[in-house]
């Protein structure tokens, strides 16, 4: 099964993300007649929402354009953000905030982050990782860092 995350536009401020879970890819051009597929809005009031990533334990974290993390669980956006990020470049066409959970993610908790940050000289890229903790993301670690970025069509490393 893959899932695909869809999303108002721009204009909206308050967007609705909405996952569709298709039991084919995405955007198949001939898609079977046979297969059933449904879209469920999961919840409204996020800030342009870039990035998701499941936990094994059901959770969904999402990652805002404004440098937020915030944790789906239980059918509800909890209030408090995973995660804050106070250098987040957010002019122009930057690339989105991107997230995956590692692969013993359940034994040790690390989350890894790709952004643009605002560095001295401009945009660049940055890769980080967190330890999370009870729906919050700690000890962050820079793994990679200065990489050269854009200000348009800048894709996450």
């Amino acid at each position: 099964m893959v899932g695909c995350v869809m999303r108002k536009g721009r204009l909206a401020h308050s967007l609705a993300l909405v996952l569709l879970v298709l039991s084919q890819g995405c955007g198949s051009p001939n898609p079977d007649p046979r297969v059933r597929f449904g879209a469920q809005a999961l919840s409204t009031g996020l800030e342009i929402p870039q990035g998701v990533a499941f936990t094994p334990d059901g959770r969904l974290f999402i990652t805002e354009r404004s440098g937020q993390v915030r944790v789906y669980r239980d059918g509800t956006l909890l209030a408090e953000p995973a995660l804050t990020l106070t250098d987040v470049f957010t002019k122009g066409e930057r690339n989105g905030l991107t997230l995956t959970v590692h692969p013993d993610f359940s034994d040790n908790h690390f989350v890894y982050l790709t952004y643009t940050a605002d560095g001295a000289r401009g945009p660049i890229g940055r890769v980080m990782r967190f330890r999370e903790e009870d729906n919050r993301f700690l000890d962050g670690v820079v793994m990679l860092d200065d990489v050269p970025a854009s200000v348009v069509h800048n894709g996450a490393l």
